[in-house]
């Protein structure tokens, strides 16, 4: 957490050994593989999957610490390179997929919503929406304000301003009232709100919402 803390924060030359560190000692291999949801569209499974009959207990710890590892060094690594960070998010769906633990399949999956937006692929709504309804199932509010986050995202990247706007503030809000250390979450909902207003050409909201980004990024 604090590698990706430093790295979001522009801190990348103490961030990145860190995050060296954490996969190197983790064994983690990042994935060459492409996201889940096109494997997923094809198997029952996909329309069939029930968060909310998965247990939270009967996890080993070794494999969820690995999958938190595997989470910040993706979230981190995205940051200072692209093309690494996407093969470190495959390499976190996959091993959430294996170990089934719900909250943190839920923030993977969170993650392919926000690749599915990035490279443009339309389905990224339908996506988003039944995963927001395994969240409000499982009535888990980090998992609900990570894939709000992650839809605020894709809707940036796919030029819908005013849904990003709408779904970055909302994922922001609960960030702050749910979750203790979500510094970063926050910060990058308020980034994307930002930019949508910028975009749709509203420079006075877009400096809103932008200089108290630039005045934490100094401190």
């Amino acid at each position: 957490r604090a590698a990706e803390e430093l790295v979001g924060s522009g801190h990348l030359e103490q961030g990145r050994p860190m995050l060296e560190q954490l996969v190197s000692d983790t064994g983690l291999k990042p994935s060459s593989g492409r996201g889940w949801f096109g494997a997923f569209r094809r198997k029952p499974r996909w329309k069939t999957l029930d968060f909310a009959s998965l247990s939270d207990e009967g996890h080993a710890d070794e494999e969820l610490f690995k999958l938190d590892v595997a989470w910040t060094a993706s979230m981190g690594r995205r940051l200072l390179h692209a093309e690494e960070g996407a093969a470190l998010h495959r390499a976190h769906l996959e091993l959430a997929l294996a170990v089934g633990e719900p909250e943190r399949l839920l923030r993977a999956l969170a993650g392919e919503v926000r690749v599915q937006g990035e490279n443009g692929d339309p389905e990224w709504q339908e996506s988003f929406q039944h995963l927001i309804k395994q969240a409000q199932a499982r009535r888990s509010r980090v998992a609900l304000a990570r894939i709000t986050a992650a839809g605020a995202l894709s809707a940036l990247t796919t030029g819908a301003w005013v849904r990003a706007i709408e779904l970055a503030e909302s994922a922001e809000q609960t960030f702050r009232h749910n979750q203790v250390g979500a510094a970063w979450e926050r910060f990058e909902c308020r980034s994307t709100a930002a930019f949508a207003h910028l975009n749709r050409g509203d420079y006075r909201a877009a400096a809103d919402k932008a200089l108290p980004l630039v005045r934490e990024l100094e401190q």
